[in-house]
């Protein structure tokens, strides 16, 4: 019959206020031994106050008249009166919650369920499915000796959240302090006790390879929520509270809790269909438990026997009977046989044969007593119980098998032979290890056997084998059965087939935590591991690497062989990279062909570049895959922990742009984070920005600097120089903004402006009687752009007045002779539509005669830094005196940059170069100013004396 929470929760019919002082609420309590009190405010649920938040008080130090609204949780979960036992611990263990408060029908606050509710209510067969202590004991615990200031560990059990402090004397536990004795301690004003004074002695013990169930059962007959857990020769090695036997509970899967639900009442059924009646008693004579045969015996429902006594359904002759016999039974301290007639609730006499064993703690302390009745009265009634007992071995689902005391099997049954596929004549006379899979070490066993002996009943994970050497994992119980003289005369054994569900979890954690293609840890696992990685380097103060790898050209390998070769050069990839990391070093596929590392306790610098060194050169070797010889490489970038103190993203953020400065530097290199130019990369990303943002706002202008004839005194043309009229800045010059973007697409946008408004501007003097070339700087990226010769054509179309030898464009020397070809099929394209073209920067060290003579260019321009130097250096000089000549030589028109002085225009007339420009000349200058500046403009009288 299902529970519901109506029928299990503690009733708090006295409550705290809010202003109610945190002695009260501790001495309520204390004296109430609860663990957690409802704060009511104007009949409303205002919050609840538990024994941690006591503790807490205690350890801040916290006056005992403090109100408990200061210290009282708001965020109460509630859940209805009517909801199902099973279904409200799942929403609780859900939530990571202890205390559940539970509502009536009109939604008013009925009473709260606990951890220990739960426990005792679900039954030690809830968790049957479970391993021994060890498995769940906590073990890191807080210790103090007897003569510790309670004081002194209260904050460690505020940061620890840790429900009790073990108490030792000379190494031994002598003693408990649990959060309720805290509570009793801060109402009474005890704060300043020592742990000796205080704690609670003697302590209860459990072995740590005894079966979980042994310790629910435990807690439960004991009545405590805590066992100290101690090895074979009793020494302390953790702590068990019923929170760590709650807690695995959690985290089962649905499919997990259906097997432990299903096994819980597998084994309900199995006591269930025993004739005998079979029932748990503690030393103060309360029903724990019983199986359906005492309940019908005594005509009361199991849910109404647990927790009563003899005398509240039997008669007093009985119940005094019973009493004795159980108290006989607890002073002989083992199991004692009797008879005697019962009437049961129908009024019939039966004749019953009553075996009454004490339950025994690790310690050796009887804490219970379980009974087992037998109706003699009637031998055809046995005869139909055992074979009702064959047809439960028998058809039973789980695997059965029973042997000899020496452990020959002796019989099977069928379900046996469907999970492990030997048939009985396989293993009737031989020894259980058939089954071995190899997968134990001796000392399993060695344990198993030793727990047989000393307890009669063994209980846990083995994984066996099958016939056909499949692996098979199974939940298996042994009991050993004793004969009337007292010794073994047969072992029972039952086992149940929970290998698809290991395999299912196994392989749900690693879907969960690692990558399917390469079994790296996945995103997920890395980022968990980046966390303690963090955590270890800040306490030990040793370098953390955070790297990022990306496969330099892995797309052709996809391309070329198919996804098939490039997945399995992945998978090697990730082998390679794994071999090359310690073990507390992480490596991770996070997707495509991108890679994150951990490398963890480096003393230096050095020491992380040769790791990365290491991997590199190792990716770099040739891959054999399916017969093909591939070659690929890698790109890394990585940073350095605490040198560059960032969180977790902003550290993998910086490795992945050092990964991508490995890329731009030619690939199949390593290149280490460097805070400072991330800073100036920041910079000029935002100036970048700022730039996109003044070309749409028409924040540029163009100013035009004269280009003269110094021997005849005219003026022969402009060049358009690009200014930007910054809202913060002022007017910024081109190197201030344009080399940010050289290579990038917006060098094309702002080409295309310059080109845009410079023929618009040509057209206006044009209209205005002024008839003005312009050069326009082109850059390399914009004239390499495919559209450049079709986009200037259509500026033509959209300009018939103009000519197009009112355009010239001037291209670097350096950007000319980098690719010929190319730059002499533009200069071809142009010119077929009468534009012209100036080698701009001519002599500063690229220039070549053969390409020179492919490149039919107009103008060569002499860089201005010859023609400042030229009146006072020799080789400046001479520089420019061999590209007059070579002008000449090839018939190109000449124009001299940088022209400050008269002087320096005299000696380049000397020379034979007539055209310049410079500041000596004119500044560049808005467009409405060139036409009053021509009008003014006279050649220096020096000029006129060459």
């Amino acid at each position: 019959m299902k529970r519901h929470l109506a029928d299990i929760v503690t009733h708090h019919l006295d409550r705290l206020w809010p202003d109610s002082k945190l002695s009260e609420a501790a001495a309520r309590m204390a004296e109430m031994r609860i663990s957690s009190m409802l704060v009511m405010e104007g009949g409303s649920l205002a919050g609840i106050v538990t024994e941690r938040d006591i503790v807490r008080a205690m350890s801040a130090g916290m006056a005992l008249d403090t109100p408990v609204a200061r210290l009282m949780s708001t965020q109460v979960l509630t859940i209805g009166h009517d909801v199902e036992l099973a279904a409200a611990f799942r929403f609780a263990v859900r939530h990571g919650i202890r205390h559940l408060v539970v509502l009536d029908e009109h939604g008013q606050p009925l009473g709260v369920v606990s951890e220990s509710d739960f426990r005792f209510h679900l039954g030690i067969g809830f968790f049957a499915h479970l391993s021994d202590v060890a498995s769940l004991m906590g073990q890191n615990w807080i210790q103090g000796t007897t003569d510790s200031p309670l004081s002194g560990v209260l904050e460690q059990m505020v940061e620890t959240r840790s429900s009790c402090v073990i108490v030792t004397r000379q190494d031994a536990p002598v003693g408990l302090v649990t959060e309720r004795d805290v509570v009793r301690l801060f109402g009474e004003g005890k704060q300043a006790a020592l742990l000796g004074e205080v704690m609670s002695s003697p302590v209860h013990t459990i072995r740590s390879n005894a079966a979980l169930t042994q310790a629910a059962a435990q807690m439960q007959i004991l009545k405590i929520r805590h066992l100290i857990v101690v090895d074979e020769q009793d020494r302390l090695v953790g702590l068990l509270s019923e929170h760590d036997l709650i807690h695995p509970l959690e985290w089962m899967d649905e499919e997990f809790g259906r097997v432990a639900t299903e096994t819980q009442d597998r084994l309900r059924q199995l006591m269930n269909t025993i004739p005998d009646l079979v029932y748990f008693k503690d030393l103060d004579g309360h029903y724990l438990d019983c199986n359906e045969a005492f309940s019908h015996c005594i005509g009361v429902a199991r849910d109404a026997v647990i927790g009563r006594t003899d005398s509240e359904f039997m008669s007093a002759g009985q119940a005094e009977s019973h009493r004795l016999r159980d108290a006989e039974v607890i002073a002989a301290g083992k199991t004692l046989r009797s008879e005697g007639w019962v009437t049961q609730h129908d009024g019939q006499r039966i004749l019953m044969e009553f075996s009454k064993s004490p339950v025994m703690d690790p310690g050796g302390a009887c804490v219970g007593v379980v009974s087992v009745a037998r109706d003699i009265s009637e031998r055809k009634l046995a005869e139909k119980q055992l074979r009702l007992a064959a047809s439960v071995f028998q058809f039973a689902h789980d695997g059965i098998y029973i042997t000899d005391g020496d452990a020959f099997i002796l019989e099977i049954n069928r379900a046996f032979e469907e999970i492990t596929g030997y048939h009985r004549a396989d293993v009737v006379g031989k020894k259980p290890d058939i089954l071995a899979s190899g997968k134990h070490p001796p000392e399993f066993f060695a344990e198993m056997w030793d727990t047989l002996r000393r307890e009669g009943y063994w209980s846990g994970e083995v994984w066996n084998r099958r016939k056909d050497g499949e692996l098979l994992a199974v939940l298996t119980t042994i009991s050993a059965v004793h004969g009337e003289a007292g010794g073994v005369t047969h072992y029972v054994c039952v086992f149940t087939d929970i290998t698809a569900l290991k395999l299912n979890q196994r392989q749900v954690e690693r879907l969960a935590y690692y990558d399917a293609l390469t079994q790296l840890p996945n995103r997920s696992l890395f980022t968990d591991r980046f966390r303690i990685a963090l955590a270890q380097a800040e306490r030990s103060g040793e370098l953390l690497a955070v790297g990022y790898l990306d496969l330099d050209d892995f797309k052709p390998v996809n391309d070329s062989h198919g996804h098939p070769v490039g997945d399995k050069l992945l998978q090697e990839v990730g082998q390679r990279i794994d071999r090359c990391l310690r073990s507390g070093d992480t490596a991770s596929r996070i997707g495509g062909d991108e890679f994150a590392l951990l490398v963890t306790g480096l003393r230096s610098m050095a020491e992380a570049e040769q790791a990365m060194a290491r991997l590199l050169a190792a990716l770099a070797e040739p891959y054999l895959i399916e017969g093909l010889s591939l070659s690929i490489t890698a790109s890394l970038g990585y940073t350095l922990f605490p040198y560059d103190d960032g969180d977790g993203d902003a550290l993998l953020r910086h490795a992945d742009q050092a990964m991508y400065a490995a890329k731009q530097g030619g690939r199949n290199r390593y290149v280490c984070f460097d805070p400072e130019h991330d800073r100036r990369t920041v910079e000029q990303k935002e100036l970048l920005r700022q730039v996109e943002n003044g070309l749409a706002a028409g924040e540029f202008q163009l100013y035009y600097q004269p280009k003269v004839d110094m021997r005849q005194g005219t003026v022969v043309g402009v060049e358009a120089l690009i200014r930007w009229h910054h809202p913060e800045l002022g007017l910024l010059l081109p190197h201030d903004f344009l080399p940010l973007t050289e290579n990038l697409d917006i060098a094309v946008d702002i080409g295309n402006w310059v080109l845009k408004e410079a023929l618009n501007q040509a057209l206006a003097w044009r209209k205005a009687g002024l008839a003005l070339p312009v050069s326009v700087n082109i850059s390399p990226r914009h004239l390499q752009d495919v559209d450049f010769v079709p986009h200037l054509s259509a500026l033509f179309e959209q300009h018939p007045e103009l000519d197009a030898g009112c355009l010239e464009l001037e291209i670097l020397e350096s950007t000319a002779f980098e690719d010929v070809a190319l730059v002499s099929e533009v200069i071809r394209e142009c010119a077929a539509l009468g534009v012209t073209f100036a080698l701009d920067d001519f002599g500063t060290g690229y220039s070549t005669l053969i390409y020179l003579r492919h490149l039919h260019a107009r103008v060569l321009k002499v860089d201005q830094t010859f023609v400042r130097d030229m009146t006072h250096d020799m080789e400046s000089f001479a520089i420019v005196e061999s590209v007059i000549g070579l002008a000449a030589a090839f018939k190109r028109q000449l124009v001299a940059e940088g022209v400050e002085t008269a002087e320096q225009g005299k000696m380049l007339l000397q020379l034979g170069c007539n055209v310049a420009q410079g500041f000596g000349i004119a500044e560049p200058m808005p467009a409405g100013q060139i036409a009053e500046w021509i009008e003014r403009w006279r050649p220096d009288p020096l000029w006129r004396q060459v």
